[in-house]
């Protein structure tokens, strides 16, 4: 298989998982706790892609930044145990889960009462989930292809 294709093939999987995992999350609120489907599915799909869009776009700029100091040179004469280099880092990494666990706990509140006992575990949970499926999937395609 081609490069292209194989890079081709790592976005539709991507996509796919992003999709798949939108319609379950939403048949599951649907189906175990009452929520209208329609509202469902724009809860599932305003949080997951704001994630995506948003919350990757974050951790782009940061990680761009971190790499243009690195080329630069500037980063060789910082100390390694600089808090501003290591705060920015873990700021980076983990912009999208934060930003997701936030807006799916925003959004439960927003669509209305539910049946969710523990709210912000079903967002942490949630997340966790979603960030897991729409990214390990297509990594680890394109690590075994």
């Amino acid at each position: 298989m081609s490069a292209n294709t194989l890079e081709w093939l790592v976005v539709a999987i991507f996509f796919a998982c992003f999709f798949a995992y939108t319609f379950l999350e939403t048949g599951w609120l649907n189906k175990k706790n009452g929520i209208p489907f329609g509202r469902a599915l724009a809860f599932s799909f305003a949080t997951n892609i704001l994630c995506i869009s948003v919350g990757f776009f974050i951790s782009f700029i940061i990680f761009g930044v971190l790499l243009a100091l690195a080329w630069d040179g500037t980063l060789g004469q910082v100390d390694g145990n600089d808090w501003r280099i290591w705060a920015a880092s873990l700021t980076g990494a983990f912009a999208p889960l934060l930003l997701l666990i936030v807006a799916k706990r925003v959004g439960l509140r927003l669509i209305g009462p539910n049946d969710l006992g523990l709210p912000w575990l079903y967002s942490a949970a949630s997340s966790v989930i979603f960030l897991l499926f729409v990214v390990s999937v297509p990594v680890l395609f394109a690590y075994f292809s």
